[in-house]
């Protein structure tokens, strides 16, 4: 009550203020504030769209971006992997491994032995130097439980490079991993391991900054062999794909546990957290918000589908709205601008109505002071002119002004009397009805008392009664497929005695729920009526009238079908043609009334279609919204 109190003063304090300045000042603060406020309104809600539109395209283009780069990296590292494979799965490959693992295990310096050992080592290592010759592949050998093989040409030229301490990579998790999953090649995160791999032409030199990819080599019945080992520079990853880079955004391949390889020319990661990694692992929507002390980061990630591996696209916030930001100031300096504009126009606009405005108020004045006669004149045909020429004849339409209203009001008088005694006779009107049906309700009772049941005769007598109170509950406009299949076969049931001949109904429901369906009342009984009245279906022997009911495409067609008598081609354009142009004729609405309640009610995708069957015979089909309630 106490806030009402204080709005209630607050109101008449703003509207005593108001009103104490002259019509001009009130005019032009109000055009300028309803300019100002409608113009900041529009524009913040505009920008606000377009930000949020840009915001959400620019991420769809990193998303696609980061989508081509996942797939151009992956189809780079699964070239390698096809090489390797194919290495591991030649057959000379097999044979010289199976050699020299029978000639290690018999002892290498029975029988010649050691001579062929080395023979067959000296060829595995030149099918290594020959075979992985890609500049990017750092090192190719093949270890084994008992030995290594490096690259070595025939002429007695080495590249690439081997293990530093065999015996320690045997014995190391990675190697006892890949020889428990022999048959599968994988690759691994090695790019900050150093020291394990050597250079063949200088010991004292370590391979480091490489991918490792060990392939295993098992024999024809699955014995292990051994596995082959690239190490792949990390650097082909850098370049390996033409990306168009934008938003200034840092590509990179990573894991759980960091950075692999930058993917990018440029990058910095050097003040990314190791808590950044897992909020993106933890993302499953694959876009990440990041809070670094360097600003707001957008992180954008894709599934490399190789083993955990990620390519991620972390990109400054502002870089990726700098366009909007541009429009946003771009629209704030043409805004300024706009509205000085519009200030100096309210200006004149105000003024071109408030001095004329203020000369008839002055006229006003005076005729109601000290003249009947104002003297006023304004030259300009505009309503302010308008006002003031209908003002000079006024005082002369007092007194027919005043008649007219009594006019109308006795009018008014004589209309409500009218309505009244239409709403009594309306209410005469159902009263006989009601009475009608009362009387056929107790001729019923008696035809059955004298029946000793229910017979046929009551059985029509009850049946005509319930169509009678169909008919009469004129406030439903909407009933219930059900309701209106009720009636239909009550009607169906007079027909059948009218004519003395049994008319067969049929109803197919493609489902039960149909019933439940909300339909426009009494569409369905002059359809029954024109197949008798033209198909003359109760003259035909075995007399059939079927309804079926389906639903498709989110509406409900009822199809209407007798065995009647042929209909002609002309006949069935006729009415086609009267249901298209809406053409009603006397004694020949039935159709067309239901066909256009149906279009006012639901619209023109629904109505009615009227065809015929090859025998000539009439089908009619009603096309109505599927409705679950009124």
């Amino acid at each position: 009550m106490n806030l009402q109190i204080l709005l209630k003063n607050i109101s008449k304090k703003i509207i005593k203020l108001t009103r104490s300045l002259s019509i001009f000042h009130r005019l032009l603060i109000g055009f300028s504030l309803v300019i100002i406020i409608f113009s900041i309104g529009i524009i913040s809600f505009v920008y606000d769209v377009v930000e949020d539109k840009m915001y959400q395209t620019n991420i769809n283009y990193v998303f696609q971006n980061v989508e081509v780069v996942s797939r151009l990296i992956l189809k780079e590292l699964h070239g390698f992997q096809a090489l390797a494979e194919d290495f591991t799965d030649e057959e000379k490959t097999i044979d010289l491994l199976e050699d020299i693992g029978d000639l290690a295990t018999a002892g290498l310096f029975e029988n010649g032995g050691k001579t062929q050992y080395e023979e067959n080592k000296a060829e595995l290592n030149h099918r290594l130097y020959d075979t992985f010759s890609n500049r990017y592949i750092l090192n190719a050998q093949i270890v084994t439980d008992y030995d290594q093989f490096v690259q070595m040409s025939k002429e007695g030229d080495v590249k690439g490079g081997q293990l530093k301490d065999l015996e320690a990579f045997l014995q190391s998790d990675l190697y006892k991993q890949v020889k428990g999953l022999p048959f599968q090649s994988r690759f691994h995160n090695t790019i900050k391991e150093n020291s394990v791999f050597v250079n063949n032409r200088n010991a004292n030199i370590s391979i480091g900054n490489y991918l490792m990819l060990i392939s295993p080599i098992t024999s024809g019945n699955g014995e292990w062999l051994g596995a082959l080992v690239l190490n792949i520079d990390a650097s082909f990853l850098t370049g390996s794909v033409d990306i168009k880079k934008q938003f200034n955004q840092d590509l990179y391949i990573v894991d759980q546990n960091g950075i692999i390889a930058p993917l990018s020319s440029n990058y910095f990661f050097y003040y990314y957290p190791d808590k950044v990694w897992e909020q993106i692992y933890d993302s499953e929507e694959g876009l990440t918000k990041l809070a670094l002390s360097a600003g707001e980061r957008i992180a954008i990630s894709e599934n490399l589908n190789l083993k955990d591996w990620k390519i991620v696209s972390i990109l400054n916030v502002n870089d990726l709205m700098e366009e909007a930001h541009k429009i946003r100031n771009i629209t704030l300096i043409l805004t300024s601008v706009a509205l000085m504009l519009s200030v100096g126009i309210s200006f004149f606009v105000t003024s071109t109505i408030y001095n004329p405005l203020r000369k008839l108020v002055q006229s006003m004045k005076a005729f109601g002071e000290y003249t009947l006669v104002p003297n006023y004149h304004d030259p300009y045909p505009d309503e302010i002119g308008s006002v003031g020429q209908q003002f000079m004849v006024m005082v002369g339409q007092i007194n027919e002004e005043v008649r007219k209203k009594i006019e109308i009001g006795m009018l008014h008088q004589k209309e409500k009397i009218k309505r009244q005694e239409a709403e009594f006779k309306a209410l005469q009107m159902q009263i006989n009805p009601h009475f009608i049906y009362n009387t056929l309700d107790i001729i019923r009772w008696k035809v059955m008392n004298l029946e000793k049941g229910n017979g046929e005769l009551s059985q029509t007598i009850g049946g005509f009664a319930q169509l009678f109170r169909y008919n009469l509950s004129l406030q439903e406009g909407h009933v219930k497929v059900i309701r209106e299949i009720e009636h239909i076969q009550q009607y169906v049931r007079i027909l059948s005695l009218l004519h003395e001949r049994k008319i067969a109904l049929q109803i197919q429901y493609e489902h039960k729920e149909i019933e439940d369906i909300i339909i426009p009342k009494f569409i369905f009984q002059p359809i029954i009526e024109n197949a008798i009245v033209h198909g003359k279906v109760h003259q035909v022997e075995g007399a059939e009238i079927c309804i079926g009911l389906s639903t498709r495409q989110n509406a409900l067609y009822i199809e209407f079908s007798n065995n009647g008598k042929p209909i002609s081609e002309e006949r069935i354009v006729y009415i086609q043609n009267k249901l298209r142009y809406v053409v009603k004729e006397q004694g020949s609405i039935g159709l067309v009334n239901i066909h256009e309640r149906i279009q006012l009610t639901f619209g023109e995708d629904y109505g009615m279609q009227v065809s015929s069957d090859s025998d000539g015979k009439i089908c009619v089909v009603l096309v109505l919204p599927i409705i679950d309630k009124v």
